[in-house]
């Protein structure tokens, strides 16, 4: 069953990809770099979307996109919004999906 294989080698690589971004989460901290931390929150986020962990997965984009609001990097906030969005609407909530696409582009495109 080659699908069957497939699945496991990508389940193995978002669980290796979820302890790499916990690191990189824990490294930009203790250097004090808000942009890496920002990143790396929403890296893992969208891990955890991908690998249908929504409740977790909005949480973590929160923080992601709390820190690229704070250091004005909206391409990242804008980008994680995007990624949350897609959640709300998986889980029915269209309106609140598209409030936020509209305010992702909205970031985006400043």
């Amino acid at each position: 069953m080659p699908g069957f294989d497939l699945s496991i080698a990508a389940s193995k690589a978002y669980e290796e990809a979820k302890q790499y971004y916990k690191q990189a989460i824990s490294i930009a901290t203790e250097v004090g770099s808000k942009i890496d931390q920002g990143v790396s929150f929403g890296n893992l986020g969208e891990v955890l979307y991908k690998t249908k962990h929504f409740e977790e997965a909005k949480g973590v984009l929160q923080k992601a996109i709390t820190i690229c609001n704070e250091i004005n990097f909206a391409l990242g906030a804008g980008s994680f919004q995007g990624t949350l969005a897609l959640i709300y609407a998986k889980e029915n909530k269209i309106e609140e999906s598209f409030k936020l696409l509209e305010k992702a582009e909205s970031q985006v495109r400043r």
